[in-house]
């Protein structure tokens, strides 16, 4: 695992400007990361303190930290599970396109603060989990990942917990896809919360990425990536572009998979109105269709409760001091309900 992430991500960075510190940490840990099943309680082992130094993770020094992989279908997927002493909840982050499970550090803290027990996941092909960086060929995949690992923080976590589940852009709109369910789905683990931050169902611009993705694939199978500005955050753009477990390229395969998946997710039946998530979305997010995509959620879920925040970009949980304070608040308030 580390070899193949030494050959995906350090070769790049030469010429990039990766951050060493964070290349050194994301190396060793990849190549400390074992089965799940042998994964035992250790916060201090050296590749994990050096990751938390490396991204900013900040944990309480009685959490217990602990890392592994998980065999879902032909991927092996990265999972983190940080444990405070007496846990009273538990609760899934999932990232969005892009980026990894490191993004939720400040969400991490305030979590742990208030004794929630939290789980994170990297995506297929994303962060240290196995898969060709940034592509996917069909959304489903990205189902079955999430569902997976929300039966894991139910049937292998210990102990029982009431369980909860946050996403972020695409991790956002699959996990309100499988919340839709469909004929046939199998019933999700129970979810006492759900949180929705700017969630993923229509891209900004969405026509004209659409047909750009469907002309330049009949040539190419990828292009550089557009460095998006979507954190009011001093220096977080030059964090993301140091970083080295963000990919410099969008293969095409993932906007194409993408407006599939929004077409099948249109014709997904309204959730019962029982069902009560909340979605926070900034009015300066320039990278979903907010506009577009807040009444078509609120149309899928009867009892969507909103929440706007003014000024934030789409990274909300990475947003300048006051902005990202007022999310994670309301954020909490919903997990305590």
């Amino acid at each position: 695992m580390g070899l193949l992430l030494l050959a995906t991500l350090a070769l790049p960075t030469a010429s990039g400007g990766k951050d060493d510190s964070q290349l050194r940490a994301v190396v060793d840990l990849a190549g400390a990361l074992r089965p799940w099943s042998g994964v035992t309680g250790d916060s201090s082992s050296e590749a994990l303190a050096a990751y938390r130094a490396a991204y900013g993770i900040q944990i309480p020094a009685a959490c217990v930290h602990r890392a592994g992989l998980c065999d879902i279908g032909s991927w092996r997927i990265a999972v983190q599970r940080f444990t405070p002493p007496r846990p009273r909840a538990r609760v899934l982050l999932i990232h969005g396109y892009l980026d990894h499970a490191a993004v939720w550090r400040y969400v991490v803290a305030a979590l742990l603060a208030k004794d929630c027990e939290v789980v994170l996941c990297d995506l297929p092909g994303h962060g240290l989990s196995s898969g060709q960086r940034a592509a996917i060929d069909d959304f489903v995949e990205y189902r079955r990942v999430i569902r997976a690992v929300l039966e894991f923080c139910q049937d292998e976590c210990e102990p029982p917990l009431p369980l909860s589940a946050v996403g972020h852009s695409t991790g956002a709109g699959v996990l309100a896809d499988l919340l839709l369910g469909g004929p046939g789905a199998p019933a999700l683990p129970e979810l006492a919360h759900v949180v929705l931050l700017a969630p993923l169902c229509r891209s900004a611009h969405w026509e004209l990425g659409q047909w750009g993705a469907k002309v330049a694939g009949r040539f190419v199978d990828s292009l550089p990536r557009r460095y998006v500005d979507n954190s009011s955050l001093s220096g977080y753009a030059e964090w993301v572009r140091r970083d080295p477990l963000q990919y410099g390229q969008l293969p095409l395969c993932w906007p194409l998979a993408m407006g599939r998946w929004y077409d099948d997710l249109h014709q997904r039946d309204p959730a019962p109105a029982s069902l009560h998530p909340l979605l926070i979305q900034g009015d300066a997010d320039s990278v979903v269709d907010w506009e577009y995509n807040l009444p078509f959620f609120m149309g899928k879920f009867p009892g969507l409760e909103t929440r706007m925040v003014s000024g934030a970009k789409h990274q909300l949980m990475n947003e300048q001091d006051a902005l990202r304070a007022d999310v994670i608040a309301a954020l909490l308030a919903q997990l305590a309900r």
